[in-house]
């Protein structure tokens, strides 16, 4: 999921079923990144699984979220990092953290990435505080 990026009229295409997440429902997306629509099938352990990128419903009802969840058959769900901080809250986080919070408590795996786990954290009731100094995640090694 890419929730700070995405527009709350994506949200709205996604409330009926799974919609592949497409550069149109970005408008925010910065070009730090490359925009990647990624669907992609891997082999693991003899298994095949499925990425898929998809735009998620903007909407902060737990039930809704994981009936929606369990309607486009998600076994796992991926909130990727952000160079936002859950200690300054925007609109757009809540229905972010619906999701991950219904894909948690129906025991999903859920994994949250950088601002991802910050979160899902907050999502599941824990105090999350904003460091002293900025983090990127990237650090000069030299």
């Amino acid at each position: 999921m890419t929730p700070q990026m995405q527009s709350f009229e994506a949200g709205k295409k996604a409330e009926s079923g799974e919609v592949p997440l497409s550069e149109e429902d970005v408008p925010h997306w910065d070009d730090v990144f490359s925009f990647l629509a990624i669907n992609h099938l891997w082999e693991l352990e003899g298994r095949t699984v499925s990425f898929r990128r998809i735009v998620m419903p903007m909407k902060e009802n737990d039930t809704k979220m994981s009936n929606w969840l369990d309607s486009i058959a998600v076994d796992a769900v991926v909130c990727s990092g952000s160079r936002r901080n859950v200690s300054m809250w925007e609109d757009w986080m809540a229905p972010a953290a619906s999701l991950v919070r219904a894909s948690a408590n129906a025991g999903k795996p859920t994994l949250g990435i950088c601002f991802g786990h910050q979160l899902l954290c907050h999502a599941l009731g824990a105090t999350i505080e904003r460091a002293e100094s900025l983090s990127s995640g990237i650090w000069d090694l030299i």
